[in-house]
C-alpha cells in the first residue's frame, strides 16, 4: 500500500539548499543542470516504481516465494 502521494515540490530547491550542488552550480552550472535533470527523472521513475508496486496483488496476502 502506497501511504503517501507523489511529490509535489521540485528537487531543484532542495538542492540549492544543499553546499555540495551549490558548489557545482557555481563552478561548473552545465553539470549541475545535468545533476537536476538527472535527479528530476529519478523521482519520477522511483514514483512510478512506487505506484507499480502498490497495485500488485500478492496471493493470500503474502508475498510471493514465502515459505512457510
Amino acid at each position: 500500500m502506497l501511504e503517501s502521494p507523489a511529490p509535489k515540490a521540485y528537487v531543484g530547491p532542495f538542492m540549492c539548499n544543499e553546499n555540495r550542488f551549490r558548489v557545482v552550480q557555481q563552478q561548473n552550472p552545465a553539470r549541475y543542470q545535468e545533476l537536476l535533470t538527472s535527479a528530476r527523472k529519478e523521482v519520477a521513475l522511483r514514483c512510478g516504481i512506487y505506484e507499480q508496486l502498490a497495485k500488485l496483488a500478492m496471493p493470500n496476502g503474502k508475498p510471493t516465494g514465502s515459505v512457510e
